[in-house]
């Protein structure tokens, strides 16, 4: 590592740590995982932490030796600021240093390299409460073959259930392949800090929209100002077979990646046709994409869409977005039925519920689809929804799909996701409706309000 372009590159890092006292800097650089900070003068540690901390540097190996390394006093704040400016300044470099490592076999026999293993993989954390974790595939499948994660390193590293990590995994010796050193947690270096708990972090109502209508579909523009969707909304898509109903979650989450390309897109698909899975892969290759098609064993498919609920958590909790779409709520009942000691109405409330926006935090935006709106899943989760999308065909402009009933459909505080020239718009829109049908409505949202 070249000292002086280092801190050539992230100068305005260097600038914010040297600006705190050497007892600050030492808990940030614990908190990045930096081994006896105590050793090092001021400068060198800032040297070391930068690296670290922006990747250049691979991650410091955690030592089984001595006493126990001192936990990290550093605020969150703090640690957000310090990532936060290496971010700016790695967008600014000409090759910003790699995120995520590539998943890919290599054999190495440079002992520079012991420790590190053979492989280098990306995957999902499942713990078990206690004990050893598991590194599950990074759309929350499992296989009896996954590597397993130390309880020491678990506790080391803090992980929980649904962190995506990338790391070295030994080779296998007579028994399992076991993780020997991370590289990434959620597509970050490592944090030694205690993170904040999803359950614990106050929800908020909605305040900003998740576009539905940006690829152009003109029943999902006009969806956008009547029945919007907002960021950390809980909506239930209702409606008969032939509506449209899995049209409007692929034409949705295509808008998100469109318009939110930084929103993490997870996708929960108990009963799916093998063709449409495929597509959904083909079009979505960064979503994690949990599917059993028809026909197939659920094996262990309720665990792993748990899994998933999970891993949308920890993307809120480290500010970011996830948008989770179940097709359908009444096909993830059927799989936990079948799932031993699983209420499955329980199930997939608590798995709706996740849908919520945090103060100070992300988000988590659930989209799941309810095919018989008077079943027993559809009428546990509709106390808990706070958007509904109902599709009817007879209440909709012939041959348009998906066939949303607007005169239904309804999003609690609506106002809120809406400016004022949209909230004008979107009543322009109901008056069209009522005065001149659904088509004219529709021809009139696709103009957008500026017109």
């Amino acid at each position: 590592m070249d000292e002086a372009k280092l801190l050539r590159d992230f100068e305005p890092v260097y600038e914010y740590l040297d600006g705190h006292n050497i007892y600050e800097v030492r808990n940030l650089a614990r908190a990045f995982g930096i081994n006896s900070p105590t050793s090092e003068k001021k400068h060198a540690l800032i040297v070391r932490l930068i690296g670290v901390a922006s990747g250049m540097a691979p991650p410091e190996q955690r030592s089984n030796k001595g006493a126990r390394v001192k936990a990290s006093d550093a605020s969150a704040e703090r640690v957000a600021k310090v990532r936060s400016l290496i971010e700016e300044c790695a967008a600014q470099l000409v090759y910003p240093p790699a995120g995520e490592p590539p998943r890919l076999e290599f054999h190495d026999a440079d002992p520079a390299r012991r420790g590190y293993g053979e492989r280098c993989l990306l995957g999902m954390v499942e713990t078990n409460g206690r004990g050893p974790a598991f590194l599950r595939a990074a759309d929350g499948s499992s296989s009896e073959s996954d590597p397993v994660i130390s309880e020491k390193k678990v506790r080391a590293y803090r992980l929980r259930d649904g962190d995506l990590i990338s790391g070295y995994v030994s080779a296998e010796k007579g028994g399992p392949a076991e993780m020997t050193e991370f590289s990434a947690v959620n597509g970050a270096q490592p944090l030694f800090i205690e993170r904040p708990l999803f359950d614990e972090l106050p929800a908020v109502y909605p305040e900003e929209r998740v576009p539905l209508g940006a690829g152009g579909n003109a029943a999902l523009c006009a969806a956008d100002y009547l029945c919007p969707v907002g960021k950390g909304q809980r909506a239930m898509i209702c409606g008969r077979p032939g509506t449209g109903k899995s049209l409007l979650v692929r034409e949705a989450a295509a808008s998100v990646q469109r318009a939110m390309p930084e929103a993490e897109l997870l996708f929960i698909l108990p009963a799916f046709r093998p063709e449409e899975e495929t597509e959904l892969r083909e079009m979505f290759p960064r979503a994690a994409v949990l599917a059993c098609a028809y026909g197939r064993p659920a094996g262990n498919f309720a665990r792993n869409a748990k899994l998933l609920a999970e891993r949308a958590k920890r993307v809120a909790e480290s500010g970011r977005d996830a948008v989770l779409l179940v097709d359908s709520l009444d096909a993830l009942a059927r799989v936990f039925r079948e799932a031993p000691a699983q209420n499955a109405v329980y199930e997939c409330e608590k798995l709706f519920t996740v849908g919520r926006q945090l103060r100070g935090a992300g988000s988590v935006t659930v989209l799941a689809v309810a095919p018989d709106e008077a079943g027993e899943i559809a009428q546990a989760c509709a106390g808990a929804a706070n958007a509904v999308l109902y599709l009817a065909e007879e209440a909709a402009a012939p041959g348009v799909y998906p066939a949303i009933d607007f005169f239904r459909s309804a999003t609690r505080r609506a106002e809120t996701l809406l400016r004022e020239e949209e909230a004008a718009f979107a009543r322009t829109l109901r008056e069209t409706l009522a005065d001149e049908g659904a088509e004219a409505m529709l021809r009139r949202a696709q103009e957008g309000p500026q017109n």
